[in-house]
């Protein structure tokens, strides 16, 4: 049993440009998350983030617009082979960006745990980063 989760997220003040770079750079990710990952920004790539907890595979990029993967998870409750599929589109609203998120294929029973955790270990984070470096600047 699976199910989608859906959510937004307001960026204040930060374009989506930012976001797009920040989710798709190594360094930058590596510096949101505080933990180790390899990102690619190929089409087809792999990805690894948060010490091999996460992984995905990029099934389309449009910069500044769109990130589209397959993704999955390594934990005892994702079924082996099973990859859900994750879709970040980001749009201007004024001078914030709005984050539309969708996570298709999400097993049933770790859905509130990957929703909250979308929040607590990228949006959040992602947030204070883009804003502490938009203030160095």
């Amino acid at each position: 049993m699976t199910e989608t989760i859906q959510h937004q997220y307001r960026f204040e003040g930060i374009s989506p440009a930012l976001i797009f770079e920040a989710y798709m750079d190594t360094k930058s990710h590596k510096a949101f998350t505080q933990s180790s990952c390899t990102i690619s920004r190929e089409v087809n790539g792999r990805s690894s983030m948060y010490d091999g907890y996460c992984h995905a595979i990029n099934l389309s990029l449009n910069p500044g617009k769109r990130i589209e993967q397959q993704w999955w998870a390594h934990e005892d409750a994702w079924p082996e082979g099973h990859r859900s599929r994750i879709i970040l589109e980001l749009a201007e609203s004024g001078p914030d960006t709005v984050l539309t998120f969708t996570q298709e294929e999400v097993p049933v029973m770790l859905s509130e745990q990957i929703e909250k955790g979308w929040f607590t270990y990228y949006w959040n984070p992602l947030a204070i980063f883009l804003q502490s470096e938009t203030d160095e600047s």
